[in-house]
């Protein structure tokens, strides 16, 4: 296994990657922007969404009154929970960095 750090990326612009291996002394850091969080929750309500979507064609072919369909259908009930709940967390977040940052 080569230790050559030489051929590591680089961060050229923080804000042009989400993140960069930094060399900072005896070592390589991660740095990670700040959007980075918000980015990775935004995919997963969009991963989300595709799943509320075959789960819900999957109840429509199988029918919502076998045990299956009403699996697939529960399972998107669900989904569409989650995906609110990560979007009302998002909001909060970005008020709460809205308050934090008028502050400064």
């Amino acid at each position: 296994m080569s230790t050559d750090r030489s051929r590591a990326p680089r961060a050229t612009d923080p804000r042009q990657q989400p993140w960069a291996l930094s060399p900072s002394g005896p070592g390589l850091h991660a740095v990670v922007d700040d959007d980075i969080w918000l980015r990775s929750i935004h995919a997963s309500v969009q991963t989300n969404q595709a799943l509320v979507a075959a789960s819900q064609r999957g109840s429509e072919i199988l029918g919502a009154a076998t045990p299956a369909g009403a699996r697939f259908e529960s399972a998107a009930e669900l989904l569409v929970l989650v995906s609110e709940s990560l979007r009302q967390a998002m909001e909060q977040w970005r008020q709460s960095l809205a308050t934090r940052n008028a502050g400064r």
